[in-house]
């Protein structure tokens, strides 16, 4: 965080997006992601909220996204 000038949420929204779109949605996913919030020391407020607009964003942009499933 210090040397990116990033905040610790903006970290785990860029991280997190990362991940949807180059990763299956696995249980390892979770546990990165779970790890990451630790991480950045994000309450699970905070996290619900960035994943929220996360969310929000990717339907705005591309719509209702049918991911593989496997």
């Amino acid at each position: 965080m210090g040397k990116t000038g990033f905040a610790p949420a903006e970290i785990f929204r860029k991280y997190v997006r990362y991940k949807l779109n180059e990763e299956p949605f696995t249980v390892d996913f979770v546990a990165d992601v779970l790890a990451l919030r630790r991480a950045c020391e994000l309450d699970g407020d905070t996290a619900m909220n960035v994943l929220l607009e996360t969310g929000t964003r990717i339907v705005k942009k591309y719509g209702i996204l049918m991911r593989d499933v496997r």
